[in-house]
């Protein structure tokens, strides 16, 4: 047996997958409508058979008596035929294998999975639409107390230094590091939302004849400029449709990631009642 797994240029402890691999490479270069020298030929045919030897469709020979050349070019079986019979069995795995990534992709594109990705696409397209309009919207405002604060601060994108505040409304929001006495000295402030999903931007804080603007962040439309290319990639997929390995990727990650986040983000801080009242409650 091991012989048939190094014409194969494989081992024993070989996988499926890679038999089928290294057959598909060696069975492509050594096919007779491409390389037509005898060795060539003599080759593909080593090759067919070995494939055949171990995936289990064919028995282990025989050994008989008489030498490989006249067993050769017995008059029942020449050589030609044994070529033709190598070439057929080539062709017939070939189109067992396209028959098999065919249906592979067609159930990809039915069943309850093809209606849930086409759910999320709708889904994503209209949040996505909705981070994008809250980007010019104008902003709603409410007015809140902070009742706790943290003095420990930890570090955010672009070397930012936040902490964490929790509001009257039992809020907790990341703001950008500040004076800790804008909160002691005047624990009311404003924050700033954005008009749709009433995400959190900006807490204001006045004291005296100034005003301080403070960052939030690791909001939902914090993390805008990743988010919408992601919840786009479901609609991607339902139009795409290519039997190829980035419709296979884009596939799983929109069914069971994208479809997660997007289903997660709209029935929490409610979002969907947002959504639906086009921001106005």
């Amino acid at each position: 047996m091991k012989k048939y797994y190094q014409i194969l240029g494989l081992t024993e402890s070989a996988t499926e997958a890679d038999i089928k691999r290294n057959y598909r490479r060696l069975a492509f270069e050594y096919h007779p409508d491409r390389n037509p020298s005898a060795s060539a030929q003599e080759k593909f045919i080593l090759i067919q058979e070995a494939y055949e030897i171990v995936t289990g469709k064919k028995k282990i020979p025989q050994q008989r008596v008489g030498d490989y050349s006249s067993r050769r070019t017995r008059q029942d079986e020449s050589w030609e035929d044994k070529v033709k019979k190598a070439r057929a069995k080539y062709e017939e795995n070939k189109r067992h294998q396209e028959q098999v990534i065919a249906n592979y992709f067609v159930r990809l594109r039915s069943g309850w999975r093809w209606y849930l990705l086409r759910i999320s696409a709708v889904l994503g397209i209209v949040i996505a639409t909705s981070m994008v309009l809250d980007l010019f919207l104008p902003n709603h405002v409410t007015t809140e107390r902070v009742v706790r604060y943290s003095k420990e601060v930890y570090s955010s994108v672009g070397s930012a230094q936040i902490s964490l505040i929790e509001t009257s409304k039992n809020e907790k929001l990341w703001v950008q590091t500040q004076n800790y006495g804008l909160y002691r000295n005047n624990n009311t402030v404003q924050i700033q939302r954005s008009w749709i999903f009433h995400s959190p931007l900006n807490v204001l804080s006045n004291q005296k004849n100034i005003q301080y603007i403070i960052p939030v962040h690791f909001t939902f439309f914090w993390g805008w400029m990743g988010c919408v290319p992601l919840f786009l990639l479901p609609c991607f997929v339902w139009f795409y449709k290519k039997n190829n390995p980035l419709f296979v990727i884009a596939y799983h990650a929109s069914l069971f990631m994208i479809s997660a986040c997007l289903f997660y983000l709209l029935f929490t801080e409610d979002r969907w009642f947002h959504l639906i009242t086009l921001g106005f409650v």
